[in-house]
């Protein structure tokens, strides 16, 4: 369980990093930073339906980021982030 924790908080931080829409964590030009709801509610209908749960696939689609948190210099810290993932590749 503990891997697992971790690989999955390692994949969402670089997807945040890399700005990736499909992320659940996104960061705003302003710095917040948010946790989409959309991604875990739609996993978690996909387990509860694997589970034999079937009314699970009546809950609907949720399109909401709620802000937890707010820094000024995280845009900054994606910049630099792309800038050395572009200068490991070359």
């Amino acid at each position: 369980v503990w891997q697992q924790a971790l690989r999955t908080s390692h994949d969402q931080l670089v997807a945040t990093m890399q700005n990736n829409p499909k992320a659940a964590v996104t960061v705003g030009a302003d710095g917040s930073v948010g946790i989409q709801l959309a991604p875990i509610i739609e996993r978690v209908k996909q387990l509860l339906v694997a589970q034999g749960l079937t009314f699970a696939n009546q809950i609907p689609t949720v399109d909401r980021t709620i802000t937890v948190a707010q820094n000024s210099s995280i845009p900054t810290l994606q910049l630099f982030y792309g800038l050395a993932v572009a200068a490991g590749a070359w």
